[in-house]
């Protein structure tokens, strides 16, 4: 039977039938937890896509023509340095 353990309980996959407060005997044969090689290219990929439509977003308080990213970014930074100087974000800027 397969399960997942969460929070300190075991949770079978699939319904058992016993019966409640029933004492059962269990061996644990843990699967060693792997990742594709490629799962944190796909989620980059994933959180970029999500971002593209976020910046859709229509403004609503200032139109000033920058995205919703791109205020979230200014209100959250360290320093104006940080922000202005991130490479990451050079083609957002000349395409705003």
């Amino acid at each position: 039977m397969d399960a997942i353990y969460d929070n300190g309980v075991l949770k079978p996959l699939e319904p058992l039938a016993l019966s409640d407060q029933a004492r059962v005997k269990l061996t644990v044969d843990a699967e060693p937890v792997t990742e594709p090689a490629d799962k944190l290219a796909k989620q980059k990929a994933a959180l970029r896509e999500l971002w593209e439509e976020i910046d859709k977003l229509p403004q609503h308080h200032n139109n000033d023509g920058w995205s919703v990213r791109q205020h979230g970014k200014m209100a959250t930074s360290a320093s104006s340095t940080d922000f202005w100087d991130n490479p990451e974000d050079d083609e957002v800027w000349n395409n705003a």
